[in-house]
């Protein structure tokens, strides 16, 4: 999964639309992508009716298109020397692609157009490797690592796109509304993107360089026969209000990771690992996070197919009852402190109940328990080091860890606490 770091100084941009007008206002994509001109490496362009067919001759090719859309029932056909074969095709023109045919490949294809890229309903896309990208400059900086730069579009899918390998959606703003099926698949609202490997499918990508919405409304499936693949959405704002899959059906779970400055959750998520398989891990990362009634039962779900892990650098709010109890697997909810700054602070204003074996572990330097419902049970690690933990009015069932230097417990004013069946050290007790 992409590798990320925060910046406090994040803009979050509005969403644009330009491909939601563009289909609406009815305009269709030319039939076939015009001026192909290979610009370094080997191979040949041939166009038979509503067919271009691109036979690449040598291991990695780059190609300069003036346009590159493919119409209704229209194909583009990529036959590459084998799985590894990269073509790098770039757009040089002032339009869009819109892809409302096929496009096939059985390497990996890199589609670069700084105007945008759009995927109609009716697009079906069958590729070993795809990045789709909005991006007006691309090179090889220092170290060799492949450089996208400067987004200036959005990239967005209405259709169907399968890669064997991995899929990458990469722009300004990038949407999916269709369905994307690939073991591994990145979806990126980023200006800067760094590829280590243009074969291997691999992204950096850092919050300094975020620039608008990474949004899923329709389903993201990475599950895979054995290990379950990796799910990645990343931007300012990340949303995901569709279905997003990582499941390893006779191994070990996958991995999902939403990140993003603000994150919005009302879809569903599993990555669950199979018989005798370890559970995958689900990521939400934010800058604060709070558990509410509009992403609670996305959060509950999600732990009963995996680990939870809510990182946040300012504060998690819990202000709707979380409650696993049914659930009968020995998954963790985690809330971590995002920097490991001792800066996190915890609020706890509603119950969180867990199942019999699952465990809720946190890292705050503050716990705040703010509520008189504020219930929490089921084997609970609260790590406050060098911090405090305020507790008002709640209950604590089963056990109980509290991990601070210079512990106080007091009852409020004349109030008395008590303290049953603990063995203190140190003062006596």
């Amino acid at each position: 999964m992409a590798r990320f770091r925060k910046s406090r100084l994040l803009r979050v941009t509005s969403f644009l639309t330009a491909h939601a007008m563009v289909l609406c206002t009815g305009l269709q994509a030319n039939p076939l992508p015009t001026g192909g001109q290979v610009v370094s490496g080997a191979a040949t362009i041939l166009v038979n009716g509503t067919t271009m067919n691109i036979q690449q001759l040598s291991q990695n090719v780059f190609i300069d298109f003036d346009s590159f859309s493919i119409g209704v029932g229209n194909s583009v056909n990529y036959m590459q020397p084998g799985a590894s074969s990269v073509a790098i095709n770039k757009i040089v023109g002032a339009d869009p692609s819109l892809i409302y045919g096929a496009l096939t490949a059985n390497g990996i294809l890199y589609l670069l157009n700084p105007n945008g890229i759009i995927f109609a309903e009716t697009a079906q896309v069958d590729v070993g490797g795809l990045v789709a990208g909005a991006y007006r400059n691309c090179f090889l900086d220092a170290n060799g690592d492949f450089v996208l730069e400067g987004a200036e579009g959005d990239v967005a899918n209405h259709g169907e796109i399968v890669a064997t390998a991995f899929a990458a959606l990469l722009g300004a703003n990038v949407q999916n509304l269709g369905k994307v099926t690939a073991p591994r698949i990145d979806m990126g609202a980023v200006n800067r993107v760094v590829l280590p490997d243009i074969a291997g499918g691999k992204f950096t990508m850092t919050f300094e360089d975020a620039a608008g919405t990474a949004s899923n409304q329709g389903t993201l499936e990475a599950s895979q026969e054995t290990n379950g693949g990796k799910v990645a959405l990343f931007g300012a704002t990340a949303e995901h209000s569709g279905t997003i899959r990582a499941n390893g059906e006779q191994g070990d779970g996958g991995a999902i990771g939403i990140c993003g400055k603000d994150v919005i959750l009302t879809g569903t998520m599993s990555a669950s690992g199979g018989v005798g398989g370890m559970p995958g891990h689900i990521l939400i990362d934010p800058v604060a996070f709070t558990i509410d009634g509009t992403n609670v039962a996305t959060l509950i779900g999600a732990l009963d197919s995996a680990d939870v892990h809510i990182l946040a650098e300012d504060t998690i709010d819990v202000d709707a009852e979380f409650n696993s109890l049914i659930q009968l697997n020995s998954n963790t909810l985690s809330f971590e402190d995002e920097n490991g700054d001792s800066a996190l602070t915890i609020n706890l204003r509603a119950p969180i109940v867990l199942g019999p074996s699952q465990v809720l572990t946190g890292e705050g330097t503050v716990v705040n328990v703010l509520s008189g419902g504020a219930l929490v049970q089921n084997g609970i690690d609260v790590a406050a080091v060098g911090g405090t933990v305020e507790v008002s009015a709640g209950t604590y069932t089963e056990d109980l860890v509290i991990s601070k230097d210079g512990l106080e417990l007091a009852g409020a004013d004349s109030a008395t606490t008590t303290i049953k069946g603990v063995a203190m050290t140190a003062a006596g007790l």
